[in-house]
């Protein structure tokens, strides 16, 4: 139950991102945001390592799938970012969130998952309440972009349902907070490169653009992960991924509250259903403990 509990306080947290991320961008570019984004979650992850390893004493040693970790991360964001900017917002939602599909299939065959009927169902459910919130049935809204931007996004999808697979492998090797440590520092570097070689970094950002990132490196970033990374030494990919679908569902909540956007009756029948996938694969998981 303390691993299901982290993994939704990481989708509570991570749900702010939205709102917060669309007011932001009136202040900075889609990747110049990122980049000072994890800026921050890279300095405060330093400050716990910092004292962490002047607590306990000796040397942090880095295994080499936190590389390849830091990596997938900052391409996914990348991918999303350039994506975003050739196709529509409701495709981009529904395409991204199809990790919890492609994770489920890797995780079955890397990780020898099952996929019983039980677990099939809750994925059934938990997609159909995703498309509901993100197209609201309205095949028409996936007609818009370009096949490039669709591809792109794509890309993110597949690219961060297998760093979910790989954040379950490293979860292991280090508690969840110095894991996300290490994650936050090789996200920000990985970053830092496409942001100096595109110009995206081109003089300071405004005070409200540090402000928005400095959050979103706090409470969307470093503390979510540290949950996350500790819930999935125990949870299995396909579980935790239907726990995180919620955090679509509380996007939606904070962007009616305060960036005043309509709260629809197809959104909260998404959000029954996503809820009937969360409570279906509690049981499952109940059942198999």
């Amino acid at each position: 139950m303390r691993q299901q509990i982290f993994v939704l306080l990481s989708a509570l947290l991570w749900s702010t991102s939205f709102p917060v991320i669309k007011t932001a961008l009136k202040y900075a570019g889609p990747l110049e945001l990122a980049t000072y984004r994890f800026f921050f979650a890279a300095l405060f992850a330093d400050i716990f390592l910092l004292l962490k390893i002047e607590k306990k004493g000796g040397k942090l040693r880095i295994s080499p799938i936190f590389l390849v970790l830091g990596l997938t991360n900052a391409l996914g964001f990348y991918l999303q970012f350039q994506g975003q900017l050739y196709t529509s917002a409701s495709k981009t939602a529904l395409i991204v969130n199809l990790y919890i599909v492609f994770a489920a299939i890797i995780a079955y065959f890397l990780l020898r998952e099952r996929l019983d009927k039980s677990r099939l169902l809750s994925l059934a459910l938990a997609l159909t309440g995703m498309t509901a919130i993100t197209t609201h049935f309205n095949l028409s809204t996936l007609r818009g972009g370009s096949n490039r931007g669709d591809l792109l996004v794509l890309g993110a999808s597949l690219v961060w349902s297998l760093f979910i697979v790989l954040t379950k492998i490293a979860s292991g090797r280090f508690s969840g907070p110095r894991a996300s440590a290490i994650l936050m520092n090789l996200t920000f570097l990985f970053l830092l490169i496409p942001s100096l070689l595109t110009g995206a970094l081109r003089g300071l950002p405004s005070n409200r653009a540090l402000i928005y990132a400095l959050y979103l490196g706090l409470f969307a970033s470093f503390i979510p992960y540290s949950l996350y990374i500790t819930a999935l030494q125990k949870l299995e990919v396909l579980s935790s991924s239907i726990l995180l679908v919620i955090e679509i569902v509380l996007a939606v909540l904070w962007s009616w509250l305060f960036l005043g956007e309509t709260l629809t009756l197809l959104d909260l029948f998404g959000g029954i259903l996503i809820g009937a996938a969360i409570l279906l694969q509690g049981k499952s998981l109940g059942e198999s403990q």
